[in-house]
């Protein structure tokens, strides 16, 4: 028996080293990866944190910006009388011309004022406000919107073109 386990302890401590040798490597090679998968777990966790706070956010300011109101009503005014009636309006007539347009353009969209934002039919402002007819002096302008910006409020850029002077 003495010789068999003579034989038999090289070759078992031989495995055993082989197994311990093992493990270790297979253990180093593990803890790399699970320290990997920690670093990326303790990432996506900030980044869902930011993503979360931003959610959070971005639907406070859909709530607000559902009961947002229309609070103002600006109308800017330029004259365009280099056309083919070139009419050389003083500054006094222009300004004139341009509270004329001013007045009848906020009469018309008074009644938006207070109204939700979400509510109001902006394409129909322009319908509104676009070719109409101003007469001043015998002469007629007319009114043509280049653009409207809606924010709490709405500031409307109109053009006025010199028609053919009245009869």
């Amino acid at each position: 028996m003495a010789k068999i386990n003579s034989r038999l302890l090289p070759m078992l401590a031989a495995f055993i080293i082989g197994l311990a040798l093992g493990s270790a490597a297979i253990n180093i090679f593990i803890g790399y990866q699970i320290d990997e998968l920690h670093l990326n777990k303790k990432e996506l966790e900030g980044q869902l944190g930011s993503c979360q706070k931003e959610l959070a956010e971005l639907k406070k300011n859909l709530a607000e910006q559902k009961n947002r109101r229309l609070t103002n009503i600006d109308i800017h005014v330029v004259i365009d009388d280099n056309g083919l009636n070139n009419l050389n309006l003083t500054n006094l007539e222009q300004e004139q011309i341009e509270i004329e347009v001013i007045n009848s353009s906020k009469e018309k969209l008074a009644g938006l004022i207070g109204q939700e934002l979400s509510k109001i039919n902006y394409p129909q402002l322009a319908l509104i406000l676009d070719d109409r007819e101003i007469t001043f002096n015998q002469q007629v302008y007319v009114q043509k919107v280049d653009l409207i910006v809606v924010t709490d409020q709405i500031d409307v850029y109109v053009t006025i073109l010199a028609q053919n002077k009245l009869p």
